[in-house]
């Protein structure tokens, strides 16, 4: 028996080593795959800043000036349709090519494998990290959204519902109802447009603490 002993020896050593050695690939793949995800999360919030840079470009921030509704009805509110028509192929462009990147992400966080360094503590650290990301991307979005979505009804209700007139730069309706109807539209757009702004101040000021 005791002849035995250094080949069982041998026979632990190279199992405990192959296990080690296996243990290490494994976490360089998983260090690998970690990277992938925060440069997944980085082009998640690029397309966001392509689509935002996109909406500025559009022609939405001055959508419901008075002075360019004046010249444009005299053309049926045509620059305006185009407007609106160009700011939804944005929207269209922008949620396919972010549920694609999302898709990846989720992906590659499925594809990490259970380790002692990357356990499931871990693990949910990096899916805190890059939900958050994700979510912070989905906000800012539904912000500029309703903004869109709020200047497209008050044009459709320009459009199609009231008849209206522009006096000394103010939009006149003939009916209470159309009154009401954009008041209730601008209101919310306002608060919408506040929203943006505070959020734009948030992230400045959160960039600043972490830069400190």
């Amino acid at each position: 028996m005791k002849k035995h002993k250094p080949l069982k020896y041998f026979l632990t050593l190279l199992i405990t080593f192959s296990l080690l050695s296996c243990e290490s690939q494994v976490d360089k793949n998983n260090e690998k795959i970690q990277s992938l995800i925060y440069e997944k999360v980085l082009e998640i919030n690029k397309n966001y800043l392509k689509c935002k840079s996109d909406i500025a470009n559009s022609g939405l921030a001055t959508l419901l000036s008075v002075n360019r509704l004046k010249e444009d009805k005299k053309n049926n509110l045509t620059e305006s349709k185009l407007i609106l028509k160009r700011l939804d192929s944005l929207n269209v462009n922008f949620n396919k090519t972010n549920q694609a990147l999302i898709s990846e992400l989720k992906i590659l966080f499925d594809s990490i494998k259970l380790s002692e360094k990357f356990n499931k503590e871990k693990l949910k650290i990096i899916q805190d990290k890059y939900e958050y990301g994700i979510n912070v991307t989905k906000e800012n979005f539904e912000i500029d959204s309703d903004i869109i979505d709020l200047s497209k009804k008050i044009i459709n209700l320009l459009d199609q519902s009231c008849e209206f007139e522009i006096i000394d730069n103010q939009i006149k309706f003939y009916t209470q109802k159309c009154v009401n109807n954009y008041n209730f539209y601008n209101s919310h757009l306002e608060s919408s447009i506040s929203s943006a702004k505070m959020k734009i101040k948030m992230s400045e000021f959160e960039k600043n603490l972490n830069e400190n």
